[in-house]
């Protein structure tokens, strides 16, 4: 589908190895002069282990119908019960079934699109970054907490490297009839009313 391919491109583009099990033979000859795909079922203990599962940094699952969906889980734990498994899912109401160690987590369209939804609406709207950001966070909090069958690792914040700050950084360019002009980073309470930090100032024939 077209969110695994995706990820495949990004993982090509980084020189990452990935490998793709893919069961539909038609796909997989549209695809097999260019990437690391083969036929077969995922909830295979042999073809697992024959693909390499047992030195696997993580595992996507991104298929359809919650049966398959918990196979190929229960064949994953099986082989390597410490590997991390991203469950892609379209609706909040196919996790119930569906059991998941510490270790893994659920990715949910329906659940991550409302969110982009409301991030999107309200920034159209001209609401505040700052506003928006917390809005979308109490809306992921009440949909954890009224969602029936959830599981507990639901959700789960993840500590990212320290060097993966540096892609939060953001240029903002002040024009010449911007209200911030001749006010000091104090008098404009940047860090209090957005929650960001000025790395630094670029002044147009200064530096």
């Amino acid at each position: 589908g077209l969110a695994g391919q995706n990820v495949a491109r990004v993982l090509k583009d980084l020189t990452l190895p990935y490998v793709i099990i893919e069961m539909n033979n038609d796909t997989v000859r549209k695809f097999q002069a260019d990437e690391p795909i083969f036929f077969g079922d995922a909830s295979s203990a042999d073809l697992l282990k024959s693909y390499g599962l047992e030195k696997a940094k993580i595992v996507i699952v991104a298929v359809s119908g919650v049966k398959i969906i918990q196979n190929i889980i229960h064949t994953l734990y099986q082989v390597r019960p410490d590997v991390p498994i991203l469950v892609r899912t379209h609706f909040i109401r196919d996790i119930s079934d569906i059991s998941l160690n510490e270790h893994s987590d659920f990715i949910i369209g329906e659940y991550e699109t409302t969110l982009e939804l409301i991030a999107r609406v309200l920034k159209a709207y001209g609401v505040h970054s700052k506003q928006i950001h917390d809005l979308v966070h109490s809306t992921r909090v009440s949909i954890d907490k009224h969602t029936h069958g959830l599981e507990p690792s639901f959700r789960r914040k993840m500590d990212l490297p320290k060097w993966e700050v540096y892609a939060n950084i953001r240029p903002l360019v002040i024009q010449q009839n911007d209200t911030s002009i001749g006010k000091s980073l104090k008098e404009l309470e940047i860090r209090q009313l957005s929650g960001s930090l000025v790395v630094s100032l670029f002044r147009e024939g200064l530096g």
